[in-house]
């Protein structure tokens, strides 16, 4: 493993990859450390005889301590490992040499065969269980034939005597050998049934060599990492680790091994075979100098603590998934990835004309040709709403890139059925890309997917649109606006100007419309240059409440000094966001009016035209303001599909006439009927008319011919500071 120290290992096995489980009689480490023993055993146990008896027959002490000496020899040898990591070959010849050896070192030792006559049979076991069948008989045969050398060599004087301890030799051989393979039968069931239990586990397990590499295998882990089971064996661990985790797996590797006996869990994200998210939990054992590992798949538990996996309605991946889709395919894979966001065209017309049912019926069609698409998507999944993300590989070029957002848009050329019987509806798809290298975090990549889209949407139906420096530096200016904004909310830096309206025959003060700045730093910031920003982000809430707040308290301190005539209204504008809770709201407004209560009657709140057509819970909203005595004015006039209607279905008070219609209002045509039209309606079902955007006298007399009750524009007053709106009420006229 890389980084891992050189005296660390994860099991005591060799690193060749035909290593069976659970048999430490194939393991050459533990193979030459008990043939080491045998041969010094051996060698002591001759040296001692020797030196007691003082015999040795008839070859001589030189003979014996050199014979003696070499066994121990080798011994020492084979015991510090000399034939660890070699083949059968190597441990069937050292098996030969000390058969012979520890033959001729028993004759020499004891004259009369009584204690080493047999000792070569003592790794009779051994030799049977670990080497191959072929090699098992020659040393069978030998040890026979090393058997007829004990009696010649002791100097039996008969042949009888020669061939009965030849029986004997051969016969104990027999029986040990018999012995051997009734304990090695048993050893091989065990083996059998433990190897079975490895292979066929439900939990993924593994052998680990010293270095890091997979000996084996079970087919569980291989089906978890997605790859077959020889891609595996050999291949070292660092290959199927994530980098982010590969330094904790080491620490916790050095922990169970210092710590014999010991078991320790870790959660790790795998690298697999096909690049999909894998997280296992380990659990990591040190038996010996061993360590063997288990590995439980907890990739869903892991993800299920950032939400579903799968959209319920369409069967694709959940935001949370392809996020960690994406996060994986930035870190292990080579290459690039194309990050396409997609937003369905219309889809808000298609849920008002048929209904919800057929919007989701929309859905899943058009999830179902995103899967199908060319080239293939790694990952598609439902962001919300109408909005889905595909994540492309190999992508190469910007060329590239946008060849996959057309792809995407295409999906929807052909027209979808089955929405209201034979009607086939013609959607299409806005599609934003950007490419995401190594160096982006998977969120940066969505963000910037969706500028692009949000720049595709701007442009028109069915636009494609890469993201590209000037969006991203767009995107940054944009962030630091909105948290400049944000510290500005909440550090009280904005202020109100007040535009007034004056009653279109008198000229006296009627209204004043309260209208928000931001106090920056750099200069005073107008309303276009942040409220779409504070609408988009959700600031728009807690600045409409500032808004709301001072409001109220300047109406109030009007009204306190007597400034302030009977008639007088302060409005505040109300956003779609405000509307969406109005419990809140009307909360905000009871709390505002209890701290100043002189304002109460004296306040009045704009909606526009849209909010009211769109939102259900409008006329719970207009009943609670009227219970409160506070007035309620419909902005933007006659801009929506069914002005007429809102007028006939809500309890307004006033309209405010949208300026694109008051421009044009002294031209006559057809703006000037408009106008006549929306007027006489209002009056005739009580409801006053303001018209707004007022900047010429034309415009103002056309307006007052018609009948329009109140005058607001820059021809009656640009807005204003509190204190320059007092000045203005202490005169009572602004017009003459």
């Amino acid at each position: 493993m890389v980084g891992m120290r050189s005296n660390q290992t994860f099991v005591t096995a060799s690193s060749r990859a035909n290593a069976r489980f659970s048999s430490l009689l194939t393991v050459p480490d533990v193979m030459g450390r008990t043939l080491g023993i045998v041969f010094l055993l051996a060698s002591l146990t001759g040296l001692v005889t020797m030196v007691v008896s003082g015999e040795v027959g008839a070859v001589g002490p030189a003979f014996v301590v050199g014979l003696t000496s070499v066994a121990a020899g080798i011994g020492i040898a084979l015991y510090r490992g000399a034939l660890d990591g070699r083949s059968n070959a190597w441990v069937s010849a050292a098996f030969g040499i000390g058969t012979v050896l520890v033959t001729l070192g028993g004759v020499i030792a004891d004259k009369d065969g009584v204690a080493f006559r047999y000792f070569y049979l003592w790794p009779i076991p051994m030799i049977v269980g670990s080497l191959p069948r072929a090699h098992i008989w020659a040393h069978l045969t030998l040890m026979a034939v090393g058997g007829a050398v004990v009696p010649l060599v002791q100097s039996e004087s008969s042949f009888a005597d020669q061939a009965g301890s030849w029986v004997a030799a051969t016969a104990s051989i027999a029986f040990a050998a018999a012995a051997s393979h009734g304990v090695l039968a048993s050893v091989v069931s065990l083996e059998g049934r433990v190897g079975r239990a490895f292979s066929e586990s439900p939990i993924g397990m593994a052998l680990l060599s010293s270095g890091g590499e997979f000996l084996d295998v079970n087919a569980e882990l291989a089906t978890m990492l997605r790859r077959d089971r020889d891609e595996i064996l050999g291949m070292h661990v660092s290959q199927t680790t994530h980098p982010a985790h590969l330094s904790h797996l080491q620490e916790v590797v050095a922990k169970t091994y210092e710590n014999p006996g010991s078991v320790s869990e870790l959660e790790k994200r795998c690298i697999t075979g096909d690049g999909s998210l894998l997280w296992t939990r380990l659990t990591l054992t040190r038996l010996h100098d061993a360590i063997f590992a288990q590995a439980q798949d907890v990739t869903d538990e892991r993800l299920l603590a950032h939400g579903p996996l799968h959209d319920e309605l369409t069967g694709l991946s959940s935001r949370s998934l392809a996020l960690d889709r994406l996060s994986n395919l930035l870190d292990d894979g080579p290459g690039e990835i194309a990050v396409v966001v997609a937003d369905i065209d219309g889809f808000g017309v298609i849920n008002d004309s048929f209904g919800h049912d057929a919007g989701d019926h929309v859905l899943r069609h058009v999830a179902d040709r995103l899967r199908s698409i060319e080239p293939s998507p790694h990952t598609v999944a439902r962001l919300a709403g109408d909005e889905f993300v595909l994540l492309f590989r190999g992508i190469d070029h910007p060329s590239s890139a946008q060849a996959a957002g057309e792809s995407t848009r295409a999906a929807l050329d052909a027209p979808l059925s089955g929405l209201a019987g034979p009607v086939r509806v013609t959607v299409g798809l806005c599609a934003g890309v950007t490419i995401a290298g190594h160096r982006t975090e998977a969120p940066e990549a969505l963000r910037n997917a969706q500028t692009a889209l949000h720049r595709a949407k701007s442009s028109g139906p069915g636009n494609v649109r890469l993201f590209d420096q000037a969006m991203r530096d767009a995107a940054a200016g944009r962030l630091s606006l909105e948290q400049e904004l944000r510290e500005a909310i909440e550090q009280q830096h904005l202020s109100l100007d007040y535009q007034i309206g004056v009653d279109a025959q008198t000229g006296v003060m009627v209204g004043a419309e309260a209208l928000v700045r931001w106090e920056h730093p750099s200069g005073r910031r107008m309303p276009d240059e942040f409220i779409s920003l504070a609408e988009e982000t959700g600031l728009i809430v807690p600045l409409g409440r500032a808004v709301m707040r001072t409001a109220v308290r300047q109406a109030a301190a009007w009204r306190g000094s007597g400034d302030l005539p009977d008639r007088f209204r302060v409005s505040i504008n109300v956003s779609a966001r405000q509307v969406d809770d109005p419990d809140r709201l009307l909360y905000d407004l009871v709390q505002d009016l209890g701290v100043h209560p002189s304002a109460a009657g004296g306040i009045a709140i704009e909606l526009t035209e849209t909010v009211v057509a769109e939102n259900p819970r409008v006329p719970y909203l207009l009943d609670e303001c009227r219970a409160l005595g506070v007035a309620v004015l419909l902005d933007d006039f006659g801009t929506g599909y069914s002005s007429f209607a809102a007028l006939r279905n809500y309890p307004v008070d006033h309209i405010k006439i949208d300026r694109s219609f008051v421009n044009h209002v002294a031209n006559g045509g057809r703006d000037t009927a408009m106008v006549r039209a929306m007027i006489e309606m209002a009056n005739a079902l009580g409801i006053g008319v303001i018209a707004e955007g007022v900047e010429t006298i034309a415009q103002h007399d056309a307006l007052v011919t018609l009948g329009c009750d109140v005058i607001q524009g820059h021809l009656i007053h640009r807005p204003s500071s509190p204190p320059a709106v007092t000045a203005l009420l202490r005169g009572g006229h602004v017009l003459d």
